[in-house]
């Protein structure tokens, strides 16, 4: 858990790539996701086009004449957001999985993926697109905003009864090693104020209505509808 979604991007990057390891990032990642990659020690950053498979695919193939990639001495990172918040478009995500795999062999492709745009919105219960496609395994770390459609406190607002602000949370999920070494090494987790009470009983209170069914009255079918058409493989 981290006070906002900035820390949790800002602080993954900065820690988790090692010293020679390799990040491939979308060129409409957000901006904590460059500010992370700015004080990462990893050995390169390299940007390619825009939910481009095939782009990815070529810079990837070009990693391959690095030694210690084809081997899996070095990490290969994969920065994408589920869904883009300045065109509100998909990221091709289950195609870019495949590809990785594919390519990467040694299995040091890592695949990390920002849902704070389409949490609480899209798949069951307001899951995610990563839930939905089914692909939780095969998934390095995700990032999972409670402002926005969770609606707890997007930003800032002032509680006038309590006089308290509270601001937006962030979780990141990855594995029991992953967790540990961001609590030991993340400076934005390790170096700032406990998140408040009141702001992870409003977290705890939305999450139980996502997972009663409460909330999927007042999804927009739109939504759900063209969601349903991203899945189903185009002819």
């Amino acid at each position: 858990m981290f006070n906002s979604g900035f820390d949790a991007n800002e602080g993954f990057f900065a820690c988790v790539p090692q010293s020679g390891d390799v990040i491939l990032f979308d060129a409409f990642i957000h901006a904590s996701v460059h500010e992370g990659m700015r004080l990462s020690r990893a050995g390169r950053k390299i940007k390619f086009e825009h939910n481009s498979v095939e782009d990815l695919e070529r810079i990837l193939s070009e990693l391959l004449s690095d030694e210690k990639v084809r081997k899996g001495e070095r990490n290969v990172f994969v920065a994408v957001e589920s869904l883009y918040s300045m065109d509100g478009d998909l990221c091709p995500l289950k195609d870019i999985v495949d590809l990785v795999e594919r390519i990467l062999l040694s299995g040091n492709g890592h695949i990390i993926v920002d849902e704070a745009h389409s949490n609480g919105i899209y798949g069951f219960q307001g899951r995610g697109i990563v839930c939905s496609l089914g692909l939780e395994d095969k998934i390095f770390a995700r990032l999972h905003t409670f402002g926005k459609a969770i609606g707890c406190n997007g930003g800032e607002f002032q509680s006038y009864i309590h006089g308290l602000v509270l601001t937006h949370q962030a979780a990141i999920l990855c594995s029991p090693l992953t967790r540990e070494y961001l609590i030991n090494y993340a400076r934005p987790l390790i170096y700032t104020t406990a998140m408040s009470f009141p702001s992870l009983a409003a977290i705890k209170v939305v999450y139980a209505l996502m997972n009663n069914g409460t909330t999927e009255s007042v999804r927009p079918p739109s939504i759900v509808l063209n969601f349903t058409e991203y899945l189903t493989p185009s002819s």
